[in-house]
């Protein structure tokens, strides 16, 4: 069992680079064709899709995953219930975001060139919804290949589409060229979906499925719920984060397209070569979570994968972390052409540690029906970052948003570790442990 999952890990990882190159690479073609201020409206348009995609999937791919793992002989029912579950979700958060789509572009954006590609890219909604129970479903039978392989389907999809396309539109302006990388992200997303669906017919024979009258949607529901608000709290944090930089780097002193480029730089050039690593840790989540959840029931076993898992999180963080620091020039030289970005790499690689233990320990507390702590945990984490350019970027420019975004990842991993280690290790936090007394006099005090 161990040489198998070893087996299915590495070949995930080796497909997650593959899909990370190819998005890398699309990347690099964007900055070097629609230049900085075009990677910062590709962002606006990205921010408004991303929270969108994140209410329309609902939370189904851990939801599902986790279901499937403890009951593989009702996984056919299971999915059933979450895509009619995800269909309905999505098609109403698609008319939303169409019907207010002007007042997101002209208002909240504050970016008329953005209108056309966000009226293009709702329709993606019911697929990305589909998908993400599809590949929930997968990923609990421990078929991580398929999803893989629809990922990885998406990243070529946009990708060729860059290349052969988006030249020819950013020749038109930004506005068109941004609707044109669009285009591909839409058809990569609807050939992705296709391919699961078709999967899916061609493997579930090879289940042997229990059909009873037991239901699933209640406990779709009861899970899909709090992970979704989890993410629907976080993408709107995110979505915010997109909005307001630009925002106030203005009010810092700096003109409108230096505030949409610097968010270019930012989240277009060095936070995906920065977060690149995390391909590891998001193979791990996706193998660990089924394994979480059956182990949830032997406190041994539980206690030694969280460990394995967590240990190797903080690992891969301290090597990417010094990686980063060592080679940030010569790496943004010879990707982007230029060393612009490359000041935001060692900056935002400051927090790689603590995140890729938040990440790794959510996915831990989320196997074992914690859901409701990594909302907390994420809430925490975006509300500070939002808190720092509100506050502080007026007054200190980039450098504000810099210094609270790697606060707001040492918060998160904080009180991931103490919510493992209370929930896990069944072990109180320091300061109830130097308090016995108290806590005995006042039954009231601290309860958790």
């Amino acid at each position: 069992m161990r040489k198998a999952l070893i087996k299915k890990l590495s070949a995930l990882v080796i497909s997650s680079v593959v899909i990370k190159g190819l998005g890398f690479l699309f990347r690099i073609y964007l900055s070097r064709t629609a230049g900085a201020e075009g990677c910062g409206l590709y962002h606006l348009v990205l921010s408004v899709y991303t929270f969108g995609a994140g209410l329309a999937s609902f939370g189904m791919s851990q939801t599902v995953s986790k279901l499937v793992s403890k009951n593989p002989g009702h996984s056919d029912k299971i999915l059933r219930t979450a895509l009619m579950v995800t269909g309905a979700v999505s098609l109403l958060v698609t008319v939303f975001f169409f019907n207010f789509s002007e007042y997101i572009s002209e208002i909240l954006l504050k970016d008329l060139r953005t209108l056309k590609s966000i009226k293009a890219v709702v329709i993606t909604f019911p697929a990305i919804g589909a998908f993400s129970a599809l590949s929930g479903y997968f990923n609990g039978l421990l078929k991580v290949g398929y999803p893989a392989r629809g990922n990885l389907f998406e990243q070529i999809t946009r990708t060729v589409f860059l290349i052969l396309f988006a030249e020819r539109g950013f020749a038109l302006g930004l506005e068109q060229g941004i609707f044109t990388v669009t285009i591909g992200i839409i058809a990569g997303e609807f050939i992705s979906t296709l391919y699961l669906l078709f999967a899916y017919k061609n493997t579930k024979a090879s289940v042997k499925n229990n059909y009873t009258k037991t239901g699933f949607f209640g406990e779709i529901i009861k899970n899909a719920l709090p992970i979704a608000a989890g993410g629907y709290i976080g993408s709107f944090l995110h979505t915010l984060e997109n909005i307001l930089l630009p925002v106030k780097l203005v009010s810092s002193g700096l003109e409108n397209s230096a505030g949409v480029s610097v968010l270019g730089l930012i989240k277009g050039m060095a936070s995906p070569l920065v977060f690149f690593p995390g391909i590891i840790i998001g193979a791990i989540c996706v193998l660990t979570l089924p394994e979480i959840s059956k182990a949830s029931g032997n406190s041994k076993n539980l206690e030694r994968k969280a460990k394995t898992v967590l240990i190797s999180s903080f690992l891969t963080g301290i090597f990417s972390l010094f990686f980063f620091l060592l080679f940030s020039v010569p790496l943004t030289r010879s990707i982007y052409g230029s060393d612009d970005s490359a000041f935001y790499v060692r900056a935002i690689s400051l927090s790689l540690p603590f995140l890729f233990v938040s990440m790794s320990g959510a996915s831990i507390l989320n196997g074992i029906g914690k859901q409701n702590f990594t909302l907390v945990t994420g809430m925490l984490s975006g509300i500070i970052k939002l808190s720092g350019i509100i506050f502080f970027v007026p007054r200190f420019g980039i450098n504000g948003y810099l210094f609270f975004f790697v606060l707001s990842e040492i918060c998160g991993f904080l009180m991931t570790c103490i919510l493992i280690w209370h929930t896990i290790y069944k072990k109180k936090s320091l300061f109830i442990y130097k308090l016995p007394k108290m806590r005995k006099n006042n039954k009231n005090y601290l309860k958790y």
